[in-house]
């Protein structure tokens, strides 16, 4: 395990350049009460990361296949085809019928701020980039490489968020 932490380190400080949670957070720091809020806000983004790499370890691609086999669902069904495509047919129409004003109103700051909504914004921003963190997914690899008992891996994870 010690020698999967320098590659962890340095694949953490390239994943902290993340651009929404550094203007997110300069934001935080511009409100009142502003260490309290920066604090949920990144606790928000480590239980977020932690989670999902622990997800992702751990198997959730097993879990969701299992779920489904016992379920009796397949997969491989015409009805499942048919219900992706009728999917795409709807978002398409959504996307080319939406209409987007043309006078933008300007943005209100939020009347109430407090540290459970903070703390839910570090977690969403972290769960919708989820897709672009190449090097999260690079940890995680090493990590599954590593063949870690839990325990172990919930450190790394820990001490990698």
């Amino acid at each position: 395990m010690s020698a999967l932490l320098p590659s962890l380190i340095a694949i953490a400080a390239l994943d902290s350049l993340n651009p929404s949670a550094i203007a997110l957070q300069v934001y935080l720091l511009g409100t009142t009460k502003p260490v309290p809020r920066s604090i949920a806000f990144v606790i928000g983004i480590f239980f977020a990361y932690w989670t999902s790499g622990l997800l992702a370890v751990l198997g959730l691609d097993r879990l969701i296949q299992t779920v489904i086999a016992n379920s009796g669902f397949s997969l491989s069904t015409s009805l499942f085809y048919i219900i992706q495509f009728l999917t795409g047919i709807i978002l398409l129409i959504v996307g080319v019928t939406l209409r987007i004003p043309t006078q933008a109103e300007p943005v209100k700051a939020p009347q109430k701020l407090n540290l459970a909504k903070t703390f839910l914004l570090g977690m969403s921003v972290t769960i919708l980039e989820l897709p672009t963190a190449l090097p999260y997914f690079a940890a995680i690899e090493q990590i599954v490489r590593a063949n870690l008992d839990l325990l172990s891996t919930m450190s790394i994870l820990a001490l990698r968020g």
